[in-house]
């Protein structure tokens, strides 16, 4: 997969434009999205795959901690196994790639770690102090969020 926030050198004083969005055009995605509950034999690229993977992984999470793994199944045997777990959902069943989703709810403390470690370093490497609301966000705050009331 693709890098993530833990393993990115991160740039503290980072600033983001916002892209200009063409309603008309997200419109026309949003409304024409449909469930697909029987899939034909068209091969889909695995770039195709693997960018709507990418996509996903820019889904809003709790603390940006990405709690989750992505597990890309392409092998018939497997696929059919799934298909089986899925109650034979047609979809499951005629899919050719299947992406299973896995909640790692045991990762926040790692990851808290691994945040805290990667602002450390991007702050020597600029030269700017990471504020203290972050530090303790990150060291105080969603340890106690998590490790008192859960994921």
């Amino acid at each position: 997969m693709s890098d993530n926030i833990f393993t990115e050198e991160l740039e503290l004083n980072y600033t983001e434009v916002a892209p200009e969005i063409d309603f008309k055009e997200f419109e026309k995605v949003v409304t024409s999205r449909r469930s697909v509950r029987v899939f034909g034999d068209e091969e889909v690229p695995d770039e195709v795959v693997q960018k709507a993977i990418e996509h996903g992984l820019l889904a809003p999470n709790s603390s940006n901690l990405q709690p989750w793994e992505f597990h890309w199944v392409k092998s018939d045997d497997k696929r059919s196994a799934l298909a089986k777990m899925c109650f034979g959902q047609n979809g499951a069943k005629t899919a050719k790639h299947l992406i299973v989703c896995v909640a790692k709810t045991g990762t926040w403390k790692r990851n808290c770690e691994r945040m805290l470690a990667s602002l450390k370093a991007a702050s020597k490497k600029d030269g700017i102090e990471v504020p203290k609301a972050v530090k303790a966000y990150y060291g105080k705050i969603a340890p106690m969020a998590y490790g008192f009331m859960g994921p």
